[in-house]
């Protein structure tokens, strides 16, 4: 985690110039392919190679073998969780815009996208 965190400082991204500066948008990357809801997995991936790589080094096989059921039982309740307890697994405030929207009774929405500037529902 120590080295993904100085890796990621040597990113210099800075979110204003994100129009201003196409290399901005790659520095974004992993949002073009992971709608904003499973951006979790990310840091989750981090964390289970890093420790992976760790238990490995050290010849810790029982560590790696817990380390598997750590992450299957993370993915699982990234995955599950949110169904079984009734909740969305990314919370739009109640005040904004779309939110409202929703509640009408008529409420369709026909395109739903995502990408480093955010996510697009009509």
């Amino acid at each position: 985690m120590v080295g993904a965190n100085l890796l990621a400082q040597q990113l210099p991204l800075n979110p204003i110039f994100l129009v201003a500066d196409p290399m901005q948008t790659w520095r974004l990357a992993a949002m073009w392919w992971l709608p904003p809801q499973e951006l979790i997995v990310v840091p989750l991936l981090l964390w289970a190679v890093g420790s992976a790589l760790w238990f490995k080094a050290l010849r810790l096989r029982r560590a790696l073998a817990a380390l598997g059921v750590l992450v299957l039982a993370s993915g699982g309740a990234h995955l599950l969780l949110p169904q079984a307890l009734g909740i969305p697994s990314l919370a739009v405030s109640e005040y904004k815009g779309v939110s409202c929207a929703r509640k009408f009774p008529d409420s369709q929405r026909p395109l739903l996208d995502h990408s480093p500037f955010g996510q697009l529902e009509v």
